[in-house]
């Protein structure tokens, strides 16, 4: 019998899907969320909030939630576990659900939304204390989020997906049809020259729709792109699924 030795920097944990998967499995998400009021998570004294079909705010919510829900069911460790919608709060997507606070909430990472293999911090640094290193595992997938008509905002949030390691790195943002310089294919083309070069283990996912559109049509305006290193730059190496 052959003995199977796995790679010294094979994760462990959770299984990563590809970029094409998981714009697949997200596609389906957006698909069965049919109402947009049952797509957002309220917070606990935000039962009356109004909800807006185009509002910024509830798409950021309702986007964010779905891509952390999708990590949730894969095993993956999220952060934040998930954002409360209120629009009478000041912070309408706030991490943490007031007055009435859940067991299981945490906050950002860093990102507007990641999945990790990273432990409970609790349970990280109890394994510090005991003077162990507990779990190292990476960020597995980072999200930024921007929806405004701004494309300078937009390019400073994925900007900070540049800065980090991490095989998916997705940007969920809007974009104008009526700006030439604010649309989906010029956005994709300043991401693309900010991503310069893009490692061979990482893939951008980016994915757009008008700043206009409404959750009726959240899947037939939705306008996609991955940004991935050229087979041809891999030399012997073999591309990576995408």
């Amino acid at each position: 019998m052959v003995k199977q030795i796995s790679a010294p920097d094979m994760p462990t944990g959770p299984v990563l899907p590809t970029a094409l998967e998981l714009e697949s499995a997200f596609r389906s998400a957006l698909k069965a969320m049919s109402e947009l009021n049952a797509a957002l998570t309220f917070r606990s004294d935000a039962t009356a909030s109004v909800v807006m079909p185009a509002g910024s705010a509830e798409w950021t919510n309702a986007l964010l939630n779905c891509l952390l829900r999708m990590g949730t069911q894969r095993g993956f460790n999220v952060y934040p576990r998930r954002l409360y919608f209120a629009r009478e709060s000041r912070a309408s997507n706030s991490n943490y659900d007031w007055p009435v606070s859940a067991p299981d909430d945490q906050g950002e990472y860093m990102l507007d939304a990641c999945w990790t293999r990273y432990p409970q911090l609790v349970d990280w640094v109890q394994a510090l204390q005991r003077g162990e290193r507990g779990n190292e595992g990476r960020i597995a997938l980072a999200c930024e989020c921007e929806w405004a008509s701004d494309v300078v905002a937009v390019l400073d949030d994925f900007a900070k997906l540049t800065e980090l390691r991490a095989p998916l790195k997705i940007l969920v943002f809007s974009f104008r049809r009526d700006q030439p310089t604010c649309d989906f294919a010029s956005i994709v083309d300043l991401c693309r020259r900010a991503a310069e070069p893009i490692e061979a283990a990482e893939n951008y996912l980016l994915w757009g729709w008008p700043f206009e559109a409404t959750w009726p049509d959240r899947l037939s305006t939705l306008k996609t792109e991955i940004l991935s290193r050229p087979a041809r730059q891999h030399g012997a190496m073999q591309d990576l699924p995408r």
